[in-house]
C-alpha cells in the first residue's frame, strides 16, 4: 500500500469536506472517495494473496510430512 498517496487523498478529502457545498466540490469528493476505496481494495487483495499463499504452503508441508 502506498501510504503517502493514501494520506494525501485523505487530506484532500478532509479539505473538500470543509469547503462549501457546490456541485464541483461534490464531484471532487466522489472522485477522491473512489480513489481511496480503490487504494484500500488493492491493499486488501495483496494481503489476501499473501495469506492464501502462506496457507497453501502450510497445508502442503503438513500433507508432505504426514505422507512420509
Amino acid at each position: 500500500m502506498n501510504y503517502q498517496t493514501f494520506l494525501s487523498e485523505v487530506g484532500n478529502l478532509k479539505s473538500l469536506m470543509s469547503a462549501p457545498n457546490t456541485f464541483k466540490n461534490r464531484r471532487s469528493i466522489r472522485k477522491v472517495k473512489k480513489n481511496i476505496n480503490k487504494i484500500i481494495k488493492d491493499a486488501a487483495k495483496s494481503q489476501a494473496k499473501i495469506v492464501y499463499d502462506q496457507t497453501v504452503k502450510l497445508y502442503e508441508e503438513i500433507l508432505n510430512s504426514n505422507l512420509d
